[in-house]
């Protein structure tokens, strides 16, 4: 045995047991060793006498050797005790039960509890000597590991997991009492489950893992359903899938489930889709229905066996007791297998009522799990007639409606009943994971006929909501009822009838007994006729044989059955994995049955005396004419005579066919029908009570076998588990109060309550300080449909959401509602959604595989979490590596707030909390956990200079805690959330350590909120993770929750993660993950999302910032243009914002007045009550929107709604005198009553308080009416300017007000105007006194100021490149293939001392940012920028300060390290070294720069620029025309080195007049510009008109390698000799100055000149040309400059769309000229050139005859050529050949290839070829011309008819070949095609690698070769055309066709990657279009139509 959680198992391996047997001998007497017990009892009793009265030091002072030898002993002695144990109870399996067995019974009981004990021992000697410096006071007590044995024996079993083992002492420090009881529970009955999730089968991978059996889910058809999953209708993003939705479910997914439903259940009306509720998994589903119809305490009817699940999930949150209905599997003349009848439902609860329980409901499955019978509607009705009668609910499970595999069965849903007795109290329960195999989704589904209960049932949807996205693909799925009923419906029967034959045939040949009613999943398999005895224990041992042979199977106890050796084993599995579990099944079978033989089972007492079962093919035929005479309408009533009510038991609750059946149950179930009568062990004791909580390995004890049965029996009270103590009738839970003396509410109540008072403990109490506040004293009309708890959930969720309800009933939509509410009061990012769609609709995230499709491990697939942990390591930059078992997935932080305090603390007790805070968490922590919330207040004074408003610290903390306390309420733990909600405040380092600190010396859990870390959007604050900390005080008590819903802005994906090192806290929580579970699917797209860290960190995160703060910026200046106050921390979506002013008496009910006004005017905010704010008149406003929805709640609402609230005058606008003037500007009056709800008006008008007078009340209510008024119009005219409707808004009021609001509102509105001026046109610029030059000045423009300490950036990082410092996301898809520049407003920045970094920019860089202004780059929006150009002039070095302008750039709002930001520099360095790029630090800024050399440009990267030359726009010269000039050689430069002077002079000393050389002139008179001349000697040239007089001009290196005197070169037509090494030339990128310039090596500078003279003249004038044209394109302006390098910048990101070569480097002249694409001379093949057709043929003369014929009859037909491939046939006379009109060649080939249809023939004269099989014969002449004309549109395509696809199998790792019929397309097979004739050349001499002869030696994929090298060529698409489909020729009579061979279509999967493989890539485009005629659908004349006989399919 081994002990593991406190529970026993065998696990002693035979070997041991061998070695045992042989050294203490195997003859041992049953009972023999209970001196030994004795003695080793009291030893255990002298231990722990011994260590309870030492103190705990003198225990920790034992040495290590006298622990160690303690240890030994007791090891020795628990191995003795285990194997006498397993001694004994291997001998009493084998001998007769004496009178003793009692004795032997409790001798084995005092064993187990030795072994507690010894265990026990062990563990606390380990602890006390690895403990020694924790603080842990006590060794762990020992309790009886077998609980009560008295007990036992009077049940079969225990039911509960027992208090006290080690497992349960090592934990309860940290979880309470009921999270520790969670744990252990989910431990004890998932730990075959958890075994399986670890150590699964695979075929290859892992073939000794386990399989389960044991688990119900559909395997056979995942093939269909992945298939119907990837279809691309799954595939759309949806903004509103992403955010949060009505919690009830999508309403497009309710319509759907409704039209499904009644569909398939046939119902008689149409169902509601407000009736229909969506949540994660029907578990969930039953949970919280459990929780609105019943009290804690309540019970359930429901016949057993059934499933297993429903006991804990009844138990876990509602406290509902489950009450069986037990059913026998008896067979006789009236009764059949486990029969339900209203006999027995009767007999039950007359029982629980005489017991004093109150039963709320009767649970049905049906078809039934796990017996798979389907109840007729005849007993369907008699159900709901008892439920009737007693007032009782009824709750239909249908799950497995659509499984019913056997045809000759009807499955009747309760919603098909046309008059139900009772619909209100009639619940339906659907979902897909059992029917679609799709358990992974976690999805289901209710249907109540009942409002009430739906409504009520929506308060679930936000702990138990799913995935927007699962949501859309379901309803896609449902919707497509004709793919569910020709294909998924059909093959899923198809598969679960052959894979049901398949196991009944092993069971019968073993010679085991069954059960199946012809549906479901499952077999329900008897054994027990080979447990001896037979009992639970001995079920439970064989159990656990199947589980250490590796199979998993479901045993009978855990389904509540009532007989011992039941199981159930699940047949819906893989063919393969289901052979190797029958194998396995098989085999523990034989063996267990070879220690019960038969004369042993003849001596058993339990065996000896079984039922003998027989049934014959009479009785069920009897008992089927009784059905069809009850499904014909003889239906007795439930109340009828006793007649009736015999006549209907005969008539079986279950529906079973006539001789099929008889198989099922008899000859496979409990014999044959004559020849076969088995013995059936039963319980002993006959009918002993089931418990409702099995758990493995307790011994149960029997009940007397002298006792007889008896109807009493059956009813005997089921036990509770230990863990859920059952709750009396005073309970803690809220219950509403009932104001009504009907008698169904009296009997509601516990106990005997009066009336109207409202229910609880008698000594609960609710604290003053904190709590969900007081639902019970709000008491509500009665509701005979919900619960008293019931009640209080809806009216709780009523009362919090009705803003939220009342938005998605009135949602604002631009088109289809613009008169909508707004919200402003959810938290949701909205501004990122064209980020995430593209994101989450890349390939990447559609990935579809079996697992994530069935149910998960239960924490979170393992992927996933290893995600989970890499990413929070890295951004919350953990010391070290998170860890992935201490990630938990849930559905979102509510369930996550909702688990922790589930297991954390006990119901009452409370956690703090400080307010404000996201105010749903009292609703998450109280709806189960029954936790109650401390609150700290915290206020909006300031105290002093470190202080802020709202500030949290440990002494606030220390005294709320201390206040708490002293009312007796225990508080367990503290909530911070980090950044702030709704504050937006990020805690310190410091604060954290403080906080954690506090929580540990109160020993409190910290239960971090993380879920806005990433969204901190201000540059100047760090957040910092509580992850972050080098060493947390309390680790084990730290528990971080964080979530994508805020950061990503997907909350309607519904996935939240808890972090925490405690794993009895992770495996608590996890145990509710099954109620909280997220899709698979949505599961592996959030760890493709999580896991992609460079598009997070390089394109989400820094465009969700700017997004963020851009929002921020324009709502907070629009508040402080009004003077209203608010507080916002930087981080967050949200603005808290102070509206106290505006409430007269500063009350809640005010501030909820005001609230309403808002809500009135469709605009939803959140007030600070929500948020627990102790100061009324805080308001939460949401600024994370689009801007349109910012600036319509923000004032401009449309004029009729602003008149409707305008009706009703304000009586006393006096009253508003005393608050600030203008602050009711335009829109005052919103916050009016509707007249369209009268009581609204006289709500706000009602006093709070009662006045003096009657007056004095009329004057306060008017008085707080106008001020509330007031608040609103501050809010909707916050954004008037953006609006052209504004004036429009301007309300009705009296004549003395009109004028001073109209004047008001005129000033304000200038005002913008002025202010939008300066916004949008950032770059207006001032006239200087010199007449032409505009300079941009900076003395006007706000003041930045440059701290010192100013962060600077990285010096520039050399190694970047486009795709690793670019973010080309932020450019997104752009129809007009333009990069969007944004020019950052000019701003004037100074240092500490004032001094300004600069005064002006120049006219250069003035010039250069117009350029960029007036272009189709520029964008002035920010958010739209993919390239951010500063307003910041850097162009020439010489001018800036270096430091200072490096600190302004970090300024810059979207700086990011320089990502994406364009500085432009034409003068670099300085002196005295020169550098040739910019010094001034700007990390990974790109840089066009003036001078760059190979050392510092970085290639693909920076841009070289020219130095713009001046004289540009002062001097034109004129073109000349190119040809020998004056002088051969010039060089004009002044500034030369010496060295190069030099070799320059003695060039023209050697040349004489061919060479000039020209210097500065010193000669000039005064006035003359020196910059305008060149002197030699003592002659002077005009400069730069001398350089048209040379062939040649030296460009030479100066201090600079970027000369200014090139551009002067190129404009005056002379050839550049560039002599200046390492020099990058202009734009060189894309520039090919081989033909416009020469370039010399400095040291061959002295043989230049003969360098020279070897170029050709003609070859010298093309360059002077080509010279021209550069300076002309790119030199002439700065415009030209800063155009040029932004279009070279653009065609890195759209390389698709790029400038060519020839664009770049031919004049327009030579464009008009050349052709860029040699194939195709014409755009457009004339069409009277026509087609050549090629027809490949071998030996099919007839059809090849009637090819040639149809084929002549197309008008574009030029010639046909034929292809004769036989060279052992020669081809018909050419007399038989078909007379055509045009020319007919046969061309006979030397060996039979297909590659020859493809060979570029000499006969082949037009450039369009037709490739046409011989027997395609159904193609029409029109269809063929229609192809051609195509083609001709499109003559680089392959144009053709059959459509092909490839796909990636995500299985097998490879492409497939795809001929089915879908909807996309990626090849056109050459068996009928178009194409250029081109093409036969490069397949015939160019194809890559040995692809033409590996086609020609297996003879196949000749058409997808020549596909792959057209997409590969061209990297186009195929187009088809026309719609046919089918082309398989029907008279065609060759058996050898090529495609006929069953490896045809392997290979051509084959062919696909090895082209693939080929040619390095996959060229294949896939397309969803084909090309019909324009008219061929049309209700048209055919004769009309220029193509009528197109054909069909």
């Amino acid at each position: 045995m081994d002990w593991k959680g406190g529970k026993l198992h065998p696990g002693l391996g035979e070997l041991e047991m061998k070695a045992y047997s042989s050294h203490h001998g195997s003859n041992r007497k049953p009972c023999s060793s209970q001196d030994a017990e004795a003695q080793t009892d009291t030893q255990s009793q002298n231990y722990w006498q011994d260590t309870s009265s030492k103190p705990q030091g003198q225990l920790q002072k034992s040495s290590r050797n006298n622990v160690f030898q303690m240890l030994q002993e007791k090891m020795v002695n628990l191995q003795q005790v285990l194997v006498d144990h397993f001694l004994q109870l291997t001998n009493q399996e084998v001998q007769s039960l004496s009178s003793k067995d009692k004795q032997c019974k409790q001798a084995s009981q005092k064993r187990e509890k030795r072994m507690g004990s010894l265990l026990v021992q062990m563990v606390n000697l380990i602890w006390s000597e690895a403990a020694k410096n924790l603080k842990f006071k006590e060794p762990i007590p020992y309790s009886d590991f077998i609980c009560d044995t008295k007990a036992e024996q009077q049940v079969p079993d225990q039911t509960g997991p027992c208090q006290g083992g080690f497992e349960d002492a090592s934990i309860s420090h940290v979880l309470s009492k009921r999270g520790t009881d969670i744990s252990n529970f989910y431990h004890t009955n998932f730990q075959s489950y958890d075994a399986y999730q670890r150590d699964k089968y695979h075929i290859d991978e892992n073939p000794l893992g386990y399989i389960n059996l044991g688990t119900s889910e559909n395997k056979l058809c995942l093939d269909l359903i992945k298939e119907k999953l990837r279809q691309r209708d799954m595939k759309a993003i949806d903004e509103a899938l992403l955010q949060y939705s009505d919690w009830q479910g999508q309403p497009f997914l309710r319509e759907e489930l409704a039209s499904f439903l009644t569909y398939y259940c046939r119902t008689p009306t149409s169902l509601d889709p407000e009736n229909v509720v969506v949540l994660n998994g029907c578990c969930s589903v039953f949970s919280s229905l459990a929780m609105v119809l019943c009290d804690p305490g309540d019970g359930l009817l429901i016949p057993t066996p059934c499933y297993s699940g429903f006991a804990f999930t009844s138990y876990l949150y509602s406290k509902v007791e489950l009450i069986p209905v037990y059913l026998e599997s008896q067979v006789n003349k009236d009764k059949y297998f486990f029969q339900l009848t209203v006999e027995k439902l009767e007999f039950t609860l007359t029982q629980a009522k005489m017991k004093g329980k109150k039963v709320k409901g009767l649970v049905l499955v049906n078809p039934q799990n796990p017996l798979g019978d389907v109840y007729s509607r005849l007993m369907l009705k008699r159900c709901l007639a008892f439920a009737k009668k007693h007032n009782l609910h009824v709750i239909v499970d249908e799950i497995y409606m659509l499984s019913v595999f056997d045809e000759a069965i009807t499955f009747h849903s309760v919603l098909s009943i046309k008059d139900l007795p009772d619909p209100n109290k009639t619940h339906m329960i659907w979902g897909p994971s059992k029917d679609f195999g799709i358990s992974g989704f976690r999805f289901g589904v209710l249907y109540t006929h009942s409002k009430e209960v739906a409504s009520a049932m929506r308060a679930f949807g936000y702990l138990h909501g799913v995935s927007g996205l699962t949501q859309y693909k379901l309803c896609q799925m449902l919707r497509d009822r004709e793919w569910i009923n020709q294909v998924y419906l059909p093959i899923n029967h198809s598969r679960l009838q052959k894979a049901y034959k398949y196991v009944t045939k092993r069971l019968n040949k073993m010679e085991i007994p069954f059960y199946n009613g012809g549906s479901g999943l499952y077999v329900w398999i008897n054994l027990s006729a080979f447990l001896c005895p037979c009992t639970f224990d001995q079920e439970q041992i064989l159990y656990q044989c199947f589980q250490d042979n590796k199979l998993v199977l479901s045993r009978g106890r855990s389904y509540m059955c009532k007989e011992p050796g039941w199981f159930r084993l699940i047949f819906a599995e893989d063919h393969l994995r289901l052979k190797v579990a029958m194998d396995r099944f098989c085999r523990v079978f034989q063996e267990y049955k070879k220690d019960v033989s038969l004369g042993q089972l003849e001596q058993a007492t339990g065996c000896g005396h079984g039922h003998q079962l027989r049934v014959t093919t009479k009785d069920l035929k009897e008992k089927k004419e009784v059905v069809a005479e009850a499904e014909n309408g003889r239906d007795a009533p439930a109340n009828g005579n006793a007649a009736n009510e015999e006549n209907g038991e005969q008539e079986a609750s279950m529906q079973h066919d006539g001789e099929g059946r008889v198989q099922t149950p008899i000859s496979g179930g409990l014999g044959s029908v004559e020849t076969q009568n088995l013995q059936v062990c039963t319980p002993q004791g006959g009918r002993g009570p089931l418990l409702l909580y099995p758990l493995p390995g307790h011994q149960g004890q029997a009940a007397p076998a002298s006792r007889k049965s008896g109807p009493e029996d059956i009813a005997r009270e089921t036990r509770l588990p230990k863990m859920f103590p059952v709750p009396q009738r005073e309970s803690t839970a809220p219950i509403a109060c009932s104001s009504s003396t009907s008698s169904q509410d009296v009997d509601s109540s516990y106990g005997g309550v009066p009336q109207g008072e409202c229910l609880r403990k008698a000594d609960w109490k609710q604290p003053k300080l904190y709590g969900v506040g007081d639902p019970l004293a709000m008491c509500s009309s009665v509701n005979s449909y919900l619960s008293s708890r019931g009640r209080a959930i809806k009216w709780f969720w009523d009362s919090a959401e009705e803003g939220y309800r009342t938005y998605h009933m009135d949602e604002y939509d631009e088109d289809k509602n613009p008169s909508g509410v707004i919200n402003l009061g959810t938290s949701e990012n909205k501004l990122c959604f064209d980020l995430l769609s593209r994101r989450l609709t890349q390939s990447d995230m559609f990935y579809v595989e079996p697992s994530l499709l069935q149910y998960p491990d239960w924490r979170g697939h393992l992927f996933l979490r290893e995600e989970v942990a890499r990413f929070l390591s890295f951004y919350c930059k953990s010391p070290a590596p998170l860890k992935p078992e201490n990630v938990v997935v849930l559905n979102g932080c509510a369930s996550l707030f909702s688990a922790l305090a589930t297991v954390l603390c006990e119901a009452g007790e409370a956690l703090l909390i400080p307010t404000p805070y996201y105010g749903a968490i009292t609703q998450h922590v109280y709806l189960y956990g029954n936790v109650q919330l401390a609150y700290v207040y915290l206020d909006s004074k300031v105290t002093g200079r470190n202080t802020r408003p709202f500030q949290l610290t440990v002494e606030k903390l220390e005294m709320a805690l201390q206040e708490v306390t002293s009312e007796g309420v225990k508080v367990k733990g503290l909530i911070l959330i980090n950044p702030q909600n709704p504050l937006g405040d990020i805690y310190s380092p410091e604060e954290l350590q403080e906080f954690l600190g506090f929580a540990m010396r109160h020993q409190l859990h910290v239960i971090m909120d993380e879920i806005y870390m990433l969204s901190v959007f201000e540059e100047s604050l760090r957040y910092h993770s509580v992850l972050s900390l080098e060493r947390l005080p309390d680790p084990q008590r730290t528990h971080v929750m964080w979530s994508t819903s805020k950061d990503f802005g997907v909350s309607g994906l519904r996935f939240g993660i808890l972090y925490t090192e405690n794993q009895h806290v992770a495996t608590a929580v996890a145990s509710l993950c099954r109620y909280h579970g997220l899709s698979g699917m949505v599961q592996h797209q959030m760890a493709q999302l999580l896991r992609d860290h460079d598009w997070i960190s390089q394109v989400y995160l820094p465009e969700n910032h700017a997004r963020l703060k851009a929002a921020h910026t324009y709502v907070s200046e629009e508040l402080r243009a009004l003077g209203i106050p608010f507080v916002s921390g930087g981080a967050g979506f949200f603005i808290w914002v102070d509206l106290r002013k505006y409430l007269p008496r500063g009350t809640f009910e005010e501030e909820e007045l005001l609230w309403r006004q808002f809500l009135d005017n469709k605009v939803l905010l959140s007030s600070g009550k929500a948020f627990q704010c102790k100061e009324p008149g805080w308001f939460r406003v949401v600024f994370s929107d689009k801007e349109n929805r910012l600036c319509l709640a923000g004032g401009v609402a449309p004029p009729p709604r602003m008149r409707n609230a305008h009706r009703v005058s304000c009586p006393e606008v006096e009253a508003c005198a005393a608050f600030p003037a203008g602050s009711c500007g335009p829109g005052a009056g919103g916050g009016f009553p509707s007249p369209r709800d009268p009581t609204r008006a006289a709500v706000a008008r009602c006093p709070q308080q009662e006045p003096v007078t009657e007056r004095g009340a009329e004057r306060e209510a008017a008085g707080s009416e106008v001020c509330e008024e007031e608040a609103v119009c501050v809010i909707m005219c916050a954004s008037v300017k953006y609006n052209i409707r504004g004036p429009a808004l301007i309300p009705r009021m009296k004549t003395k007000h009109r004028f001073y609001y109209v004047t008001l509102f005129s000033i304000v509105l200038l005002g913008l105007i002025a202010t939008g001026v300066f916004q949008f046109w950032p770059h207006s610029i001032e006239s200087s006194s010199d007449g032409g030059v505009e300079k941009r000045s900076i003395r006007e423009v706000p003041v930045v100021r440059l701290p010192a300490a100013s962060p600077i950036p990285e010096r520039g990082d050399l190694s970047c490149r486009m795709h690793t410092c670019f973010d080309v996301y932020r450019c997104g898809f752009n129809p007009k293939n333009k990069i969007k520049v944004y020019i950052y407003p000019l701003k004037k920045y100074v240092d500490d001392a004032n001094v300004p970094v600069s005064s002006t920019i120049s006219r250069e860089y003035n010039e250069l940012l117009t350029a960029i202004s007036d272009s189709d780059y520029y964008t002035d929006d920010i958010s739209r920028a993919c390239l951010f150009v500063p307003s910041i002039d850097v162009l020439n070095q010489n001018s800036l300060r270096i430091k200072e302008t490096a600190q302004a750039l970090a300024q810059l709002s979207r700086w990011d390290r320089g990502t994406n930001h364009l500085l432009f520099n034409m003068l670099p360095g300085g002196p005295p070294d020169y550098n040739t790029a910019l010094d001034v630090p700007r990390d990974r800024a790109l840089l066009a720069g003036g001078g760059f050399s190979t050392w510092t440009y970085r290639q693909g990267y920076d841009v070289s620029i020219p130095v713009f030359s001046p004289l540009s726009a002062e001097v034109a010269l004129p073109e000349t025309a190119p040809g020998p000039r004056r002088y051969f050689l010039l060089s004009s430069q002044t500034a030369v080195h010496p060295e190069y002077r030099e070799a320059l002079e003695a060039l023209q000393a050697k040349h004489q007049e061919s060479v000039l050389v020209l210097d500065k002139c010193t000669n000039l008179s005064e006035g003359v510009l020196s910059v305008r001349k060149r002197c030699h000697q003592h002659q002077v040239f005009d400069y730069p008109q001398v350089l048209q007089e040379a062939t040649f001009c030296v460009v030479l290196r100066g201090a600079r390698l970027g000369q200014a005197v090139l551009s002067d070169v190129l404009q005056a037509g002379c050839v550049p000799v560039v002599i200046a090494d390492s020099y990058i030339l202009p734009f060189s990128e894309v520039l090919d100055w081989k033909r416009a310039s020469v370039v010399v090596p400095e040291e061959k500078m002295s043989d230049v000149y003969s360098i020279l003279q070897n170029i050709p003249q003609r070859q010298i004038e093309e360059m002077q040309r080509q010279a021209r044209w550069f300076w002309e394109a790119y030199f002439q302006s700065i415009k030209a400059i800063a155009l040029a390098t932004l279009q070279i910048i653009n065609d890195r990101i759209y390389p698709y769309a790029a400038i060519s070569y020839e664009e770049w480097n031919d004049p327009p002249a030579v464009k008009w000229t050349s052709v860029s694409n040699p194939l195709f001379l014409p755009l457009i093949p004339p069409q009277s050139q026509g087609f050549t057709a090629i027809v490949l043929t071998y030996d099919r003369v007839e059809s090849l005859f009637r090819v040639i014929t149809e084929v002549s009859k197309v008008p574009s037909l030029s010639k046909l050529l034929v292809v004769w491939n036989n060279q052992n046939k020669n081809p018909p006379e050419e007399s038989l050949w078909p007379k055509i009109r045009v020319p007919l060649k046969v061309v006979r080939t030397a060996e039979n290839k297909l590659s020859n249809r493809f060979f570029p023939y000499d006969e082949i004269e037009t450039e369009a070829v037709l490739a046409i099989d011989d027997d395609i014969i159904m193609l029409t002449s029109d269809e063929l011309q229609f192809g051609y004309e195509v083609w001709r549109e499109f003559p680089d395509r392959l144009v053709g008819y059959p459509g092909r696809l490839h796909l990636w199998d995500h299985e097998m790792n490879k492409w497939k070949y795809e001929s089915e019929w879908t909807n996309e397309v990626s090849m056109v097979l050459t068996g009928a095609a178009f194409y250029h004739k081109y093409f036969n050349y490069l397949y015939t001499y160019k194809m890559p690698g040995d692809i033409k002869n590996w086609v020609d030696a297996h003879m196949n994929c000749e058409d997808i070769a020549m596909n792959f090298l057209v997409a590969n060529v061209t990297g186009k698409a195929v187009i088809k055309v026309t719609p046919r489909k089918k082309f398989k020729c029907p008279e065609c009579t060759a058996i050898d066709g090529l495609s006929l061979d069953q490896t045809h279509m392997v290979e051509r999967s084959e062919c696909i990657n090895k082209f693939a493989s080929v040619f390095g890539t996959m060229p294949l485009k896939v397309v969803e279009h084909r090309a019909d005629p324009v008219l061929y659908k049309d209700d048209f004349p055919e004769k009309l139509k220029s193509f009528p006989n197109i054909g069909s399919l």
